[in-house]
């Protein structure tokens, strides 16, 4: 999360990426005018990064995942050497700084090749002279150094995975930290219903970068008949719309989902986007399972799909601690839900 935190402190604002984007457009222009298409093209990446940035209208709290951590899928923009492809984007980058394996804990996991062929993870690396960890690039051996990239980043996209959706007390969200999210990307009026769902639905192990090797592929949810009675989805839906609604209502989540970049009903862990807690924020804990929720949602429990109004929120969230036991829950349950802030006051939960 510091790599996060980090990207959403140096965030520029959009007048500072309009006028890099505009005097960057005129460099691309004049290279490209002189003939010097090397220089023209090493500037596109970026200009790329500022086209999609002005396109985001998320806020510094809105942080896409992408933004931290590359992303395999599609047109991968973290191959080949320099001169074309994106630097190390700044969790892979932290990893290098520190000397730490990326995904093996034991730090001694090779990467494996489609090949068969195996290189150490360091290899894949180099620390310039400023201190700047980047790819590392050779002309005789770029292709295996690509493979072994594709490799290394969708190890870690499964594991990114995991910390985000975990069901313990680890989880972003379960510890306060932040919760995932569709941003900017859906309008302000849906963005409640779509965070819940996309709860809900890696609940459900709808996970396309599933942490789990063995996990499989799930069937796609093309419509909300796709859905089955007994998908927590379904029944999640029938807790907060009427009988003749609850397919109408499917359907928009399903599209709202689409929308942000998770398709067919499956969450890509490279379309989520991560919304930062502040410690004003509120939130409430689940008194019947003790999920926390940084955000109010469809104000039921994204676990046990009980109405928040049956619950209270604790001081604090995250792990909980003595004073938070099973035994506090018990005490708690059935008392007016509050929506607690963490400045120590709270409001109704109307």
């Amino acid at each position: 999360m510091e790599s996060v935190r980090a990207v959403a402190a140096a965030r520029p604002d959009r007048v500072a990426l309009q006028a890099e984007k505009e005097r960057l457009t005129r460099e691309f222009q004049a290279h490209a005018a002189a003939g010097n298409l090397t220089a023209a093209f090493a500037l596109k990446p970026r200009l790329d990064a500022l086209e999609a940035a002005l396109a985001d209208g998320s806020d510094a709290a809105d942080i896409p995942v992408s933004v931290v951590l590359e992303s395999a899928r599609e047109n991968p923009r973290f191959l080949g050497s320099r001169a074309t492809r994106e630097p190390l984007r700044p969790l892979l980058a932290e990893f290098v700084k520190l000397g730490i394996h990326p995904t093996d804990p034991t730090g001694t996991k090779r990467i494996k090749l489609p090949s068969g062929e195996s290189l150490a993870w360091e290899s894949l690396f180099v620390i310039g002279e400023d201190g700047t960890p980047d790819w590392k690039d050779d002309a005789v051996e770029q292709d295996k150094l690509n493979a072994a990239r594709q490799m290394l980043v969708s190890e870690m996209q499964r594991l990114v995975t995991g910390v985000v959706f975990s069901k313990t007390y680890f989880a972003l969200e379960e510890t306060g930290v932040a919760y995932p999210s569709v941003g900017s990307t859906v309008p302000a009026r849906d963005r409640e219903l779509a965070d819940t769902f996309l709860r809900v639905f890696a609940d459900s192990y709808r996970l396309v970068d599933s942490q789990y090797e063995d996990a499989g592929q799930k069937d796609p949810w093309r419509s909300a008949l796709d859905i089955a009675a007994t998908q927590r989805a379904r029944r999640l839906a029938a807790t907060i719309w009427s009988p003749d609604q609850v397919n109408d209502g499917l359907e928009r989540v399903l599209k709202l989902l689409a929308k942000a970049g998770h398709p067919e009903g499956g969450i890509l862990t490279s379309s989520l986007r991560l919304h930062l807690a502040d410690d004003a924020d509120p939130y409430w804990r689940c008194a019947r399972c003790s999920r926390v929720h940084l955000h109010r949602g469809v104000k039921v429990c994204t676990r046990c799909l009980q109405c928040a109004c049956h619950h209270r929120s604790y001081s604090h969230p995250g792990p909980p601690d003595s004073s938070r036991s099973a035994h506090g829950r018990d005490r708690a349950r059935g008392q007016q839900c509050t929506w607690h802030r963490r400045a120590h006051r709270s409001s109704s939960c109307g």
